[in-house]
This record gives structure tokens, sequence and C-alpha cells, in this order.
């Protein structure tokens, strides 16, 4: 995963390949210390996946809080949380959303 830093520091190669477009690829990326791949990705247009929503959760950005809720409550009390109840929990939220005849994966 990339970090803030060199998020930075690819902005900033980026701008100065825009501005010297005769300039190779390899001696920006060597000179501001960042992968020369990285930034070809860049140039292509790939966008980083640091700062953007996952797009394979299951549960709303509302449902995961008021599960983060329940555990933290369940912590308070200083009661034991196991991942089957964490599950099941998250499987009754999936299927109170679904349709009558769906079931929740």
């Amino acid at each position: 995963m990339i970090d803030l830093a060199t998020e930075e520091r690819i902005e900033k190669a980026l701008d100065y390949l825009y501005s010297n477009p005769d300039v190779p690829l390899l001696t920006v990326a060597t000179q501001i210390d960042i992968k020369r791949s990285s930034l070809r990705s860049r140039l292509a247009g790939h966008m980083p996946r640091k700062g953007f929503p996952a797009r394979n959760t299951k549960l709303l950005r509302a449902e995961e809080k008021a599960i983060r809720v329940y555990v933290d409550r369940l912590d308070y009390i200083n009661l034991a949380i196991y991942p089957k109840y964490l599950t099941a929990t998250a499987n009754a939220i999936l299927a109170a959303r679904a349709a009558p005849h769906q079931a929740p994966i």
C-alpha cells in the first residue's frame, strides 16, 4: 500500500513530467525516490487504492458502525467477543435487509 509521503512524491513527479515531457521516466523516478512502475501506472491513468472505499463489502457503513458499537458495548461490560457471534450478527443484518426469497451469503 502506498503511504501519503509516497503519494505526494508521485504527484510531484507527475507535475515535473507534465512540465518537462522530454525527461526520461526512470530519471524522474530515481531522483524523487519512487518506483518506476508506480509512476508509469499513474501516467497510464490508474488511481491509487488508498482513499477509496472498498468495493467488496456486504454491509453498509451504518451497519458496520452498528456492529462496532455492539462490539464496544460488549467490551465495555467485559463480555467475550467471539467471531461466530459477529458473523451471526452480520448475517442477521443481511437477512433483515434481503428480500424474503433471498438468503444471506
